[in-house]
């Protein structure tokens, strides 16, 4: 019985972060010229594996500078300095680029 109350209470806790992250980071969408690109490599508390990170800096239509952060490695090396397209981000995470 106390395992099936802890699952349900985590349950909830993970299903309200989902729903406070969809809520409070929108789907926005707006097209942009890539500005810059850069990735960061650090090694993690292991010394066999190591970390990257990947962010791009965008200049959108209503003149803003923008910091995206890229999850895929994939999606990174499609993007160049320069492209010009359409980009849908969550918040500051970016979902998909196409170009124009």
């Amino acid at each position: 019985m106390d395992n099936f109350i802890i699952l349900f209470v985590v349950l909830f806790i993970v299903l309200s972060m989902v729903k406070l992250f969809t809520v409070y980071f929108p789907v926005d969408e707006f097209e942009c010229e890539i500005r810059s690109k850069k990735s960061e490599a650090w090694k993690s508390m292991s010394v066999s594996s190591k970390m990257t990170s990947y962010t791009i800096t965008v200049h959108t239509e209503r003149f803003q500078e923008i910091t995206i952060i890229v999850m895929s490695p994939d999606k990174y090396n499609k993007i160049n300095i320069g492209d010009y397209g359409k980009m849908t981000v969550r918040g500051r995470f970016l979902i998909e680029f196409k170009l124009v």
